[in-house]
């Protein structure tokens, strides 16, 4: 991953509080969800809060590699990785927010409640947005101020915005 898609990506990727977690059933099929993102450590793990009951745990523990997608407007990544279900309760307690007793009414201490960490292995991400067009026009300045011609390859970006794949591993 070169550095720009690393920390584009990362940027990418706190803009968001929600995913698409999809796991694969036991039948084979794919099954999507939304789910709110609890916390992402530095390294692109993705902690999120479920519940021990959901088929999401089954299923993640019969076949653990996840795709998770996040998506706006202008904005969109994926994350494929694996997922792993702990029971650390000083951890619940760390990412609990406000707001989820919707879905664990006794808090970070509900008895079903349980982390889903999504460790990444590869993830790509397609931003439109208005600043990647105006980076664009920075670059282009800079790289005819230095050297007179635009290197299309080496700005990595172009006006229908950028697209880039990077790896965790």
């Amino acid at each position: 991953m070169t550095e720009y898609a690393d920390e584009q990506f990362f940027d990418l990727m706190d803009r968001f509080d929600s995913l698409m977690l999809t796991t694969q059933t036991p039948d084979g099929a794919m099954r999507a969800r939304p789910m709110a993102v609890a916390h992402r450590r530095d390294d692109g793990v993705i902690y999120l809060l479920t519940d021990l009951d959901a088929g999401k745990v089954d299923e993640i523990a019969r076949a653990p590699q996840v795709c998770a997608t996040m998506q706006g407007r202008q904005r969109c990544l994926s994350l494929s990785g694996k997922a792993e279900i702990i029971q650390d309760r000083r951890l619940m307690e760390e990412i609990w927010e406000d707001g989820w007793e919707r879905w664990f009414p006794q808090g970070a201490t509900h008895p079903t409640l349980a982390v889903l960490k999504l460790v990444p292995s590869n993830g790509e991400y397609w931003d439109w947005s208005i600043s990647q067009k105006l980076r664009f026009v920075w670059e282009a300045g800079r790289a005819l101020l230095t050297t007179g011609k635009l290197d299309f390859e080496r700005l990595n970006v172009n006006f229908d915005g950028h697209n880039d794949k990077v790896s965790f591993v």
